[in-house]
């Protein structure tokens, strides 16, 4: 719990913003690999990311920066491709860590999917980049590609079901 408070206090008085960064081949390549989206965008370049998911973007996250606070409303989905991320739960006064995710992880997918409200925190470990991708491009990609829901339903379950991975 030591531990815990430690997170929490850096993060709170962490008041830096991520920083929007520019969309490469490599990482437009990482969305198609992550989110399966070979049979919808079998030669997705960098510079149709920006045009087909306009409200998402790439962001780099400083260490302690928090990615996604618990009990915040919030529907977006996050693809992280460098660095690691601490997943927290707050209980009352005290508070666990659930996970550590890394490069190729997903996070965020149980609100999308539920009612939009934030179960658990994401605090960068280290610096990190990571892919937020908007919910309402989100929609429109499901439209496209109706097995991405079946995917992060998996992914859902997955985390549900499995022991935590600290």
């Amino acid at each position: 719990q030591e531990a815990m408070a430690k997170i929490q206090r850096s993060c709170l008085s962490n008041r830096a913003m991520a920083a929007r960064l520019e969309i490469d081949h490599k990482t437009a390549g990482f969305l198609v690999r992550t989110l399966e989206l070979e049979a919808v965008f079998p030669e997705l370049k960098a510079e149709d990311v920006a045009r087909r998911f306009p409200a998402s973007a790439l962001y780099e996250y400083a260490k302690d920066e928090y990615v996604i606070r618990q009990d915040e409303k919030d529907q977006d989905l996050h693809l992280i491709l460098s660095g690691r991320v601490a997943i927290t739960k707050t209980l009352g006064t005290g508070g666990a860590q659930l996970a550590s995710l890394g490069p190729g992880d997903v996070m965020g997918e149980m609100a999308l999917l539920g009612d939009g409200v934030r179960l658990a925190s994401a605090v960068a470990d280290a610096q990190c980049r990571i892919y937020r991708l908007a919910f309402e491009d989100f929609k429109r990609l499901v439209r496209d590609q109706p097995s991405l829901g079946g995917l992060l339903g998996a992914i859902s379950r997955k985390r549900l079901s499995d022991p935590p991975n600290c």
